[in-house]
């Protein structure tokens, strides 16, 4: 058996020269820092190396501000629309207030013009609603929210703000029902107020 001669030269050498290369980097690192901190030439390579990073943080970023981007944009699409939805209801209930209003201005109007002609006539009268009409061609009546408890009877004259609008053919208890001049059956007699005269509408 031949003797043992030990590891190569190369090797031997190569495992000497680890802590030396290891204490050269060292050396240079601690020489790199004191020159850093006493003059400062460093700085000028951390800039610019800065300045060739910051595109690439910036392209890294941008997914993320793309994301909150279209997040943000939903969120005011769905703002947009339920402000659009709360307006268009806001809209519709000031219609339908003003309907009421010019639905209410015309009625006071017209029951303006009622007693107007009820103080013009210097007659007794009394103001009913109107339930129901019938404008059929053979037929033309009204059904009006009086009846016999409100002291209304059959053949009394029932006026509007343009004069004799018909007369009351029956009653019940609470409504009565108004046969229209223009029925082709109605006949109301009349007296003219100047001569006296009577005559049948």
């Amino acid at each position: 058996m031949p003797p043992y001669a030990g590891p190569p030269v190369a090797s031997r050498s190569g495992d000497a020269a680890s802590p030396l290369r290891l204490l050269a980097y060292l050396a240079m690192a601690i020489i790199l820092i004191v020159l850093d901190d006493q003059a400062g030439w460093l700085a000028r390579v951390r800039a610019q190396a800065d300045t060739l990073v910051q595109p690439v943080w910036a392209l890294a970023g941008l997914p993320g501000k793309l994301s909150n981007q279209v997040r943000d944009n939903a969120a005011s699409h769905g703002q947009l629309v339920a402000e659009t939805r709360e307006l268009r209801n806001q809209l519709l209930l000031a219609n339908a207030r003003l309907t009421r209003l010019q639905t209410a201005a015309l009625d006071n109007a017209q029951l303006r013009e009622l007693l107007n002609v009820a103080e013009r006539s210097g007659l007794d009268v009394q103001l009913a609603p109107i339930l129901d009409i019938d404008l059929d061609p053979v037929k033309q009546r009204l059904v009006l929210d009086a009846g016999s408890r409100d002291g209304v009877h059959v053949g009394q004259a029932v006026i509007d703000a343009g004069g004799l609008m018909g007369q009351v053919i029956s009653t019940t208890g609470g409504t009565s029902t108004v046969l229209l001049l223009t029925d082709p059956d109605h006949a109301v007699p009349v007296t003219v107020a100047r001569n006296g005269v009577r005559l049948i509408v």
